[in-house]
C-alpha cells in the first residue's frame, strides 16, 4: 500500500490541532477565518523544501554544513509564509512526514527560538553535498536525488483567493515587481507573490496559437483528452481566453463583437476562475506533475460555474496530479460528491456512460474515495468530512447554512399558522 504523507500542526494561528493525511484530492470546508489557508500554506511551504533546498545550493553559504545552510534558509522562508500565524506564547509546532522515516519538525517554544529539525535520514543525504562543486555538478542528477529523498517530483502550484486583483493589475505586474526592492518584495504575501510571478512565466506560452492549436503536437490520446479540458475551459469562460502580445481578454461565444473583451473589463468571475482554469490546462499539456492548491475556486462565480469549476478541477487530478481546495462553497461539495458516487457505481459494474454522457462528464473527472479526504475546520479543529459508510462527503457538511435557513422558515410558517411551541 502507496505511503499517504501525514500534516500534523499544533497552535498554527487559528488552528489549535490538525493531524491529517493527505490524498491525493483533499477538500477543506469551514466558515471564514477558521484555519483553511493556514492548513494550505503549510502543506505549500513543505511540499516546496525540496525546491528551496536545491536553490541553496546557489545562495551565498551561511553555514558550511549543507543541512544547516539549508535550515537557514528554509528558517526564512517559513517565516515569511507562517510567520504571523506563529506564536512563542502557544508553542507553536508543525511536522510533515513525506515517507517512512523522512520528517520535518518545527517548533516554536519560550525555550528556543523557531526551530527546524530533519529526520536523520535528511541529514546524511544533504551532507553528501557538503564539498560538491556546484559550478561543475550535474545539477539535473542533484534535482533527481532531492525528489527521490522527498517522494515527490511534482510542481507546487498555489492559487491565493484575489486572483481578480492581479487580473485587473496584470499589465502592471512586471513593472512592480521589477520597480520593488527585495525588502518590498518580502512585504508581499508569500504565496500570492509566488503565483504573480509563476502568471507573469507561463503567460508569455499560453498565446492564442499554443492555447487552442499547437496542443496537436501531442500525442494523440492526450491531445483528445486536451481538447476536452479546452472545451470545459469554454465552458465556464463562456468564451475563449485570447493573449495576443502580451493583452488578455476573452472571446464571448454569444458576442456579435470580433473583439476580444480585455480582462479588466470582463466579469470578476471570469477574472478570478481564468487562471486556475489557464494553469491546470498549462501543466495537464505540459504533463508536468503538479500539486494544486487552490482557494476559494467559487469566487464570484453563478451556482452551476461553481460546479463546472469543481468538475473542471476533478480534471486536474489527471495522471499523478494531486490538488488541496479550500471552499465555502456547497455546490463545490454537491459536485465532488456526485463524482464520488458515479465512481462508486461504475467500481460496482453499473453503466455509467450514459449519465456522463447526458452530463458532458468523462471517466477522468471521477473522484476515487481511496485517494479523496475532505475536512471541515472550524473553533480551532478538523473534523473528517467523510462518512465511513458512503465514502461520501457528510451531508450536513455540504449545505448546513440552507438547512438552518430552512429550519427558521418553518418555524416563522409555523408561527403563522399558530402550531409554534
Amino acid at each position: 500500500m502507496a505511503f499517504v504523507p501525514r500534516l500534523q500542526i499544533h497552535n498554527l494561528g487559528p488552528v489549535e490541532d490538525c493531524d491529517i493525511l493527505l490524498n491525493r484530492m483533499m477538500v477543506l470546508d469551514g466558515p471564514q477565518a477558521a484555519g483553511k489557508s493556514t492548513i494550505a500554506k503549510a502543506i505549500f511551504f513543505f511540499r516546496t523544501v525540496k525546491d528551496e533546498i536545491f536553490e541553496t545550493f546557489f545562495y551565498e553559504r551561511i553555514d558550511p554544513v549543507p543541512w544547516l545552510n539549508a535550515r537557514w534558509y528554509l528558517l526564512k522562508k517559513l517565516n515569511r509564509i507562517l510567520g504571523s500565524y506563529m506564536s512563542v506564547k502557544r508553542g507553536t509546532y508543525l511536522s510533515y512526514e513525506y515517507a517512512p522515516n523522512i520528517k520535518i519538525e518545527v517548533r516554536l517554544t519560550k525555550e528556543t527560538t523557531s526551530l527546524i529539525t530533519f529526520s536523520q535520514p535528511i541529514i546524511n543525504a544533504l551532507e553528501k553535498y557538503r564539498d560538491i562543486d556546484f559550478k561543475t555538478a550535474n545539477m539535473g542528477d542533484v534535482r533527481r536525488e532531492l525528489q527521490e529523498l522527498f517522494a515527490d517530483n511534482s510542481k507546487i502550484v498555489y492559487l491565493p483567493a484575489g486572483r481578480s486583483f492581479t487580473s485587473l493589475l496584470m499589465h502592471q505586474l512586471n513593472y512592480l515587481l521589477a520597480v520593488m526592492d527585495d525588502k518590498q518584495k518580502d512585504t508581499l504575501d508569500y504565496c500570492m507573490k509566488d503565483y504573480m510571478e509563476r502568471v507573469l512565466q507561463i503567460k508569455p506560452q499560453l498565446v492564442e496559437q499554443q492555447l487552442y492549436e499547437e496542443v496537436a503536437r501531442i500525442d494523440s490520446a492526450h491531445f483528445g483528452f486536451m481538447l476536452f479540458v479546452r472545451e470545459y475551459m469554454g465552458r465556464i469562460l463562456k468564451g475563449r481566453y485570447i493573449n495576443i502580445n502580451g493583452e488578455e481578454g476573452i472571446k464571448l461565444f454569444d458576442s456579435d463583437s470580433d473583439k476580444p473583451i480585455p480582462l479588466d473589463f470582463a466579469s470578476s468571475g471570469q477574472q478570478e476562475v481564468l487562471w486556475i482554469l489557464n494553469l491546470i490546462y498549462y501543466y495537464l499539456r505540459e504533463k508536468q506533475p503538479t500539486m494544486f492548491i487552490i482557494e476559494e475556486p467559487e469566487a464570484h462565480l453563478y451556482p452551476d460555474a461553481q460546479k463546472e469549476i469543481a468538475e473542471y478541477i476533478a480534471l486536474a487530478l489527471h495522471g499523478n496530479n494531486e490538488c488541496v481546495v479550500t471552499t465555502h462553497s456547497p455546490y463545490i461539495l454537491g459536485a465532488m460528491n456526485n463524482l464520488l458516487d458515479i465512481k462508486r457505481l461504475a467500481d460496482k459494474g453499473v453503466y455509467v456512460s450514459r449519465i456522463l454522457e447526458e452530463n458532458g462528464l468523462i471517466g477522468s473527472q471521477l473522484l476515487n474515495r481511496n485517494e479523496f479526504a475532505a475536512y471541515f475546520v472550524d473553533n480551532g479543529t478538523i473534523t473528517d468530512a467523510m462518512d465511513k459508510e458512503t465514502g461520501l462527503i457528510r451531508n450536513e457538511m455540504i449545505d448546513g447554512a440552507s438547512d438552518r435557513i430552512n429550519r427558521l422558515a418553518d418555524e416563522i410558517f409555523a408561527l403563522e399558522s399558530g402550531n409554534y411551541d
